[in-house]
């Protein structure tokens, strides 16, 4: 069933600090998503990118992606997303920029110059729900937008996009946690953006990245962006799991058996470790690039 917004709700869910259904949206992306969509594999038939500022999809197709899927924990990220998308079909690339100034910090859709015409070209109850929401910046997000601003398309690409992009982009609401219940069949690129910075150990970041695992066709990959606080370890993810179950084993001697529920959560902690060191990360090849980790499957 589509997510259904309710506006009472969602008034009272804008906010910039707290990730929600109605978490503000990026008017354009801070990624420098030429760098890391030059790893959408060739001959690429399905991706899966974050929606976002709806900048992901767009250069995911940039780069060659016949079928783009999408997904986001924030319906804003749908409806910036079908707006460019729209966009695309009624204007050109000058008044497109002009548009995107207009939309950040914005508080009142139906005041901003061209989206009449938009409005006419995405889902119904998205522009009765951004209407509703006059008074919340729901696309409050992001960096200051400029005409030369390199995290924008430039004129060549969007001249190209309004060949290649024929409609609205697939999209799931969902969190990280939850996607692979909602994913059917397998991809050829994934890119999860920033997401796994949230995610604070580095087994904390494999395990939400192990569910997806089996939706990678072969030779396909998973391309995340490590941009604040932790680095990864220099060892492959089962090797990472081998060393948490070795030291696991050895703290809990020191345990006192008399602290149950310790010990007991303790030895979860291992069950869940020694089943990473026999999954599904075997059969992918692990490297780090900059600011990105890469995951690709070889078998």
């Amino acid at each position: 069933m589509d997510f259904v917004p309710n506006i009472e709700v969602a008034k009272n869910c804008v906010r910039l600090d707290k990730f929600s259904p109605y978490s503000p949206a990026y008017v354009i992306t801070n990624e420098d998503l030429r760098q890391s969509m030059q790893f959408v594999p060739k001959n690429c038939n399905r991706a899966l990118v974050t929606a976002a500022s709806g900048d992901h999809p767009l250069f995911c197709s940039l780069y060659g992606a016949r079928q783009v899927d999408t997904f986001d924990i924030s319906y804003n990220a749908k409806c910036i997303m079908d707006i460019k998308t729209a966009a695309l079909k009624c204007m050109g690339h000058v008044a497109y920029i002009e548009l995107l100034k207009n939309l950040r910090l914005c508080q009142n859709i139906q005041h901003v110059p061209d989206m009449e015409y938009i409005s006419k070209m995405i889902p119904k109850i998205e522009w009765e729900y951004m209407c509703s929401m006059a008074g919340s910046q729901i696309f409050s997000n992001g960096i200051v937008i400029k005409d030369d601003n390199t995290h924008l398309v430039n004129y060549k690409e969007y001249k190209k996009l309004q060949k290649i992009v024929k409609g609205r982009y697939n999209f799931i609401m969902s969190d990280i946690a939850n996607l692979s219940g909602h994913l059917t069949g397998t991809y050829d690129f994934i890119h999860l953006s920033n997401i796994l910075d949230y995610r604070h150990t580095i087994s904390a970041r494999l395990y939400t990245i192990f569910p997806l695992l089996k939706h990678v066709k072969v030779g396909g990959r998973i391309v995340c962006y490590n941009l604040v606080g932790l680095n990864w370890e220099d060892v492959h993810p089962i090797e990472h799991f081998e060393e948490l179950v070795e030291d696991l084993n050895e703290k809990i001697k020191c345990f006192d058996k008399t602290d149950e529920w310790l010990l007991k959560e303790r030895k979860h902690e291992i069950a869940k470790a020694e089943k990473m060191c026999d999954s599904d990360f075997e059969n992918f090849d692990y490297t780090k690039i900059g600011d990105m980790v890469i995951f690709e499957r070889l078998r």
